[in-house]
């Protein structure tokens, strides 16, 4: 199936992109939302900080999740 590259800019272009560098202490949360990186926050990689992401994660619509890894 083909989908006209058009139709995939603007789909890409509404969607929301998460990216989180895993550290042995923090873990950092990227987020790009409408090709514009916003701030990076940090949380301590901890169970408690962990929820927190995650939490954060689920209240984000539309972000698209690559990598193979449940939430």
């Amino acid at each position: 199936m083909h989908i006209p590259q058009k139709e995939i800019d603007s789909d890409t272009k509404q969607s929301l992109f998460a990216g989180i560098d895993m550290g042995a202490e923090e873990l950092v949360l990227v987020i790009r939302k409408n090709n514009k990186l916003l701030n990076p926050q940090t949380f301590s990689n901890t169970p408690s900080d962990r929820t927190r992401l995650v939490t954060k994660l689920a209240k984000l619509s539309g972000i698209i999740s690559h990598g193979g890894v449940s939430l």
